[in-house]
């Protein structure tokens, strides 16, 4: 890695850590969740059905933390589990409507953060700021 490479990246750091905490934190208040089940609920909408072990690799936490955290969006009925159809030993998380409802008001408060911190620069930035995001996305994906 060369030094510019190595300052950029060590910069990363800290920044883009206090950028998703900030963001996450500020949106859980508008559903009174703690940002680890915030995490949970995004990725059960994207992927629609998960298993504890998807959600574990995904969000790259232990299989008793994410079983906790399922737990916990059950008792306040966010999510339920379910019996897989085709392997009976399997348990499948989904989101309820109470969940969906739930996600949508997250991403729009964050939607609505992201739109307060892009006006503040110029277009052409926030155009070329998505860009970078998506490949870095791409990349990460690949590793």
């Amino acid at each position: 890695m060369s030094q510019n490479i190595e300052t950029i990246a060590d910069e990363l750091t800290f920044v883009m850590p206090r950028i998703v905490r900030t963001l996450t934190s500020r949106s859980a208040h508008s559903v009174n969740l703690p940002p680890a089940q915030i995490f949970v609920l995004l990725e059960l909408q994207e992927k629609e059905i998960c298993r504890v072990s998807s959600l574990t690799t995904a969000l790259h936490i232990s299989a008793p933390t994410v079983s906790g955290i399922v737990d916990r969006l059950e008792k306040t009925g966010y999510v339920f589990r379910e019996q897989d159809k085709e392997d009976r030993r399997v348990v499948n998380i989904k989101l309820t409507q109470a969940g969906q409802e739930a996600v949508t008001q997250i991403r729009q408060s964050i939607k609505e953060r992201w739109g307060i911190i892009l006006e503040k620069i110029p277009f052409a930035d926030a155009e070329t700021y998505l860009r970078i995001v998506k490949q870095i996305q791409e990349h990460l994906e690949s590793l």
